[in-house]
């Protein structure tokens, strides 16, 4: 089950681990649930949010160079490029001018 939380700093989900602490909003290592959040979300209004927050703690995570292993840069990396191809998808399904007539 998906549990969501919102705080002051933005969205987090929780997915079957403990909330993130604060220590965890600045070094990015809660990216691995908000990436889940934003692969799982079904209403479209919603995902380009989603991931969005995922894309911060991603890069706020990369941001520590040396600090990850080798195997969560892949990681990251992997994630990134689903990211960008699920705005994509987005981007293809909802055109800006939707509804305008264009």
């Amino acid at each position: 089950m998906v549990q969501r939380i919102w705080d002051s700093s933005g969205f987090y989900a929780r997915i079957g681990s403990p909330s993130p602490s604060a220590d965890s909003a600045l070094d990015g290592s809660h990216w691995p649930e908000l990436y889940r959040a934003a692969l799982l979300e079904l209403d479209l209004e919603k995902s380009a949010e989603r991931v969005e927050a995922a894309e911060q703690a991603i890069r706020a995570r990369a941001s520590l160079n040396g600090a990850i292993s080798s195997d969560e840069r892949i990681a990251i990396q992997d994630a990134t490029s689903a990211l960008d191809v699920l705005q994509a998808g987005a981007k293809r399904n909802n055109p800006p001018f939707k509804g305008l007539g264009f």
